[in-house]
């Protein structure tokens, strides 16, 4: 009889398991890219002469990168990961990184609100009309068929602040927006 129980409870714990749109935290295998940047840049803002767009990440060893390079910055998320494996030239590596132990448990709580299918960017009924520039973050995860999707956890479009409507992703932001630490500050 406990041989059928524990069967029993080991069964409903998969189908449980299954039920998630992320992998299980039990599976923390961090995908390269972690956390992503995209900004755009308004030109006319602007008063030089600057690429129209940059991508920043954070990999799953705690180092940050970024690239101007308008190839690089359009790239799909797959895409950008085998750039990053390839050691691309054109992505250079900041003297900037966190600690990789707490990037793994803010990884946890972003797998958490990704699966909150109501989880979203919470924009404000009026935005002001004017012109600047665009940043959105993302979380990154594997879906169940191990496709790599991004989350956005916050933005700033015209220059608003875009919280989601899911405190963990808000969480995630504040943690990422202040995890870098230069060598001087370790």
């Amino acid at each position: 009889m406990k041989k059928q129980i524990g069967i029993l409870i080991m069964a409903i714990a998969l189908v449980m398991c299954g039920c998630s749109n992320v992998g299980s935290e039990m599976e923390l295998d961090m995908l390269d890219i972690v956390f992503k940047e995209c900004t755009v840049y308004n030109l006319y803002v602007h008063n030089y002469d600057m690429p129209g767009q940059i991508v920043t990440f954070l990999d799953k060893n705690g180092n940050y990168y970024f690239s101007y390079d308008s190839e690089l910055c359009s790239l799909t998320n797959e895409e950008l990961t085998e750039r990053l494996k390839a050691n691309d030239e054109r992505l250079k590596k900041l003297l900037q990184s966190c600690d990789a132990d707490e990037l793994q448990e803010i990884y946890k709580k972003l797998l958490r609100a990704a699966e909150n299918e109501k989880c979203a960017l919470d924009y404000p009924e009026a935005m002001p009309d004017v012109e600047a520039d665009s940043t959105t973050w993302y979380g990154m995860y594997c879906d169940k068929e191990g496709k790599i999707c991004q989350f956005p956890i916050h933005a700033n479009e015209r220059m608003t602040e875009i919280k989601t409507n899911d405190d963990r992703a808000n969480e995630v932001y504040e943690w990422y927006s202040g995890a870098a630490k230069t060598q001087e500050d370790k």
